[in-house]
């Protein structure tokens, strides 16, 4: 996963800048919703329709990270419906001076760059892009959410994540990967499963990857490995795996 409309509304905005973890650069809210215009105005052929944004959906916090060949962000989001929302996207639109630069949300793009597979009902996702292109100074990033493909009535459990432990074999040029086990409780088996690995210290996020696993058979365990983005040889690792194939039902829109 480390690869890569006007209805819409843009939740966050902050400073693009050079080095570390990006955070605490909030604009004010006239700055925000001028740039969140110009970019949920950017009309590119064969964009993914985010849709109105879901009032059931919370923005908690957004953190922006920068790494040797590419950038991060990690959204926190909270469910704070009954129903599990399912294939939720998160749209992310890079603008510098005025003009886009880089958006997540086209056809043929990679699913788990730009949705969060579930979000359990009253539950809160740390979800991870460690897909972004290096930004150009002075860029910011624009985060807009828009509606689920679908809300489930079934709870939608997260996948059990244990053994986390870094390791500095094979871990490319940001030097910290996570290993890690999840385990598939479910009935059924789990295909492209994203895991979301984050770092923490101090109460703020310094570092994150994100990796995904091909299948978990059910009620099964597989490995995986994710490359972090910023500074993870100290703090506290935590991991979140999300199931993509839920029990059938009928859905609400």
């Amino acid at each position: 996963m480390s690869t890569r409309p006007a209805t819409a509304a843009v939740v966050a905005l902050a400073c693009v800048a050079a080095g570390g973890a990006l955070t605490g650069c909030e604009t004010t809210q006239e700055k925000s919703a001028a740039i969140g215009k110009r970019a949920a105005a950017v009309d590119v052929p064969g964009r993914v329709r985010i849709g109105r944004p879901s009032p059931e959906v919370r923005l908690v916090a957004k953190t922006e990270l920068r790494g040797e060949e590419g950038n991060a962000v990690v959204v926190e989001l909270q469910n704070t419906g009954p129903r599990a929302l399912v294939r939720y996207p998160v749209a992310l639109r890079t603008i510098v001076a005025g003009r886009p630069q880089y958006a997540n949300d086209f056809e043929g793009g990679d699913e788990l760059l730009l949705r969060v597979p579930v979000i359990p009902p009253r539950g809160r996702v740390t979800w991870v892009n460690a897909g972004l292109p290096p930004a150009a100074e002075g860029a910011k990033l624009a985060v807009v959410l828009g509606s689920p493909i679908r809300r489930s009535r079934r709870p939608a459990a997260e996948l059990a994540v244990s053994e986390l432990q870094r390791s500095t074999e094979d871990s490319g040029p940001e030097g910290v990967a996570v290993t890690g086990v999840v385990r598939n409780p479910l009935r059924r088996e789990q295909t492209e499963v994203p895991v979301y690995v984050t770092v923490r210290e101090g109460g703020r996020i310094t570092a994150a990857g994100a990796t995904r696993i091909a299948s978990i058979p059910a009620r099964s365990t597989a490995p995986f490995e994710a490359v972090l983005v910023g500074d993870g040889r100290t703090g506290r690792l935590a991991a979140q795996a999300l199931p993509t194939k839920l029990p059938t039902t009928r859905s609400s829109r």
